[in-house]
């Protein structure tokens, strides 16, 4: 295949609906930036993700695949901005609303100018914006809530508890068939993170507030669980 790019670049893409769109591009990201409709993206035609405004995805390892694949599975046709090559793309309108929650010991003054402060703050910031290297520091599970899932589903926030988000800090996926998908996250009713034979592991996943999320296997031969928090 002859190699197109060896940089970032964007498109603007139309899904028709029902359909699937193959993109011989080679790459190490896909990053959505604007879509007027949810679309599901694979890479190398492989498990399918949720790909809306603000999603994006790197091949495991942050190796590099040789075409992405867009899947429009609802009845209208959807018109999507994408980015994608090599090194990335970033975006830094982050707008942060609701709650957030800082553990400060009773009779002291929070220091927001303290150096670890300004670390914790980066790590965070990092975790919403989906920046890969930066969000690592702050996978820790010690205080995670932990679910798994063997031949059936497992509520982890439902859309009326989750109004500040859900941090999913590792997921692992595990499946030994061939057949039709055995184990996914499941985001307000789609499949967000798919695994039919193999394993794949995840980590960090911040989604949105006002969304049910849960984790699904369908069969004995698929095991999926969960480090997560509700934010």
């Amino acid at each position: 295949m002859t190699e197109l790019y060896r940089d970032a670049e964007t498109e603007i893409f139309t899904i028709p609906a029902g359909e699937t769109e193959n993109f011989a591009y080679s790459g190490v990201f896909v990053r959505c930036f604007e879509s007027d409709g949810d679309l599901k993206l694979s890479l190398d035609r492989g498990s399918k993700a949720l790909f809306r405004p603000g999603f994006s995805r790197r091949a495991d390892g942050n190796s590099e695949f040789t075409s992405f694949q867009l899947h429009n599975e609802s009845a209208s046709d959807v018109t999507v901005i994408v980015g994608f090559g090599y090194g990335d793309i970033e975006d830094n309108s982050l707008q942060v609303s609701g709650i957030i929650k800082v553990d400060n010991p009773a009779g002291e003054v929070l220091d927001v100018s303290d150096a670890t402060a300004e670390v914790k703050l980066d790590a965070i910031l990092a975790a919403l914006q989906g920046d890969d290297t930066a969000r690592e520091p702050i996978t820790d599970t010690s205080s995670a809530t932990y679910a798994e899932a063997i031949s059936t589903s497992v509520v982890l926030a439902t859309a009326v508890a989750n109004t500040n988000g859900v941090l999913i800090k590792t997921l692992s996926l595990f499946g030994l068939s061939t057949g039709a998908t055995l184990v996914y996250l499941e985001v307000n009713g789609n499949e967000f993170i798919s695994r039919i034979e193999g394993q794949l592991l995840e980590k960090n996943i911040l989604l949105p507030p006002n969304v049910e999320v849960k984790i699904v296997s369908t069969n004995t031969s698929g095991i999926i669980n969960a480090y997560y928090e509700v934010l």
